[in-house]
């Protein structure tokens, strides 16, 4: 999904973050994939992580990278690595298991395979 700084702008005005975050809770699989993939891209912009820390974006991204999809929980993950820019963000991070996460990422303990342990 490629989204421009003209896309970028009208979705800032659209409110579209919170519907996109209700989207990461949705069943499919498929619209998991693309409202993630929509708020990493949107996550680009400043004005946009800070929409993103105060519509609970911190609270939920860290159970998504707790799921079964590894395409998923990686850009979930980086769209959290985004927000950590934030100051702001950080007190949510840490309350809502973000760290736990980021730590089992990195150690790859919680990526299913092929991206887990037995890539190596």
């Amino acid at each position: 999904m490629v989204i421009n700084d003209e896309i970028r702008e009208t979705y800032r005005f659209l409110h579209v973050i919170p519907p996109l975050i209700d989207l990461l809770k949705s069943k499919p699989l498929e619209a998991q994939h693309d409202a993630a993939m929509a708020l990493h891209h949107l996550s680009s912009l400043q004005i946009n992580r800070m929409k993103l820390i105060q519509a609970g974006g911190v609270a939920i991204l860290p159970g998504v990278v707790e799921g079964d999809s590894s395409i998923l929980a990686i850009i979930a993950l980086l769209t959290l690595s985004k927000l950590a820019i934030v100051t702001e963000s950080h007190n949510a991070i840490c309350e809502g298991n973000g760290v736990k996460e980021l730590t089992n990422i990195l150690a790859l303990k919680s990526l299913p395979p092929p991206l887990g342990p037995s890539m190596w």
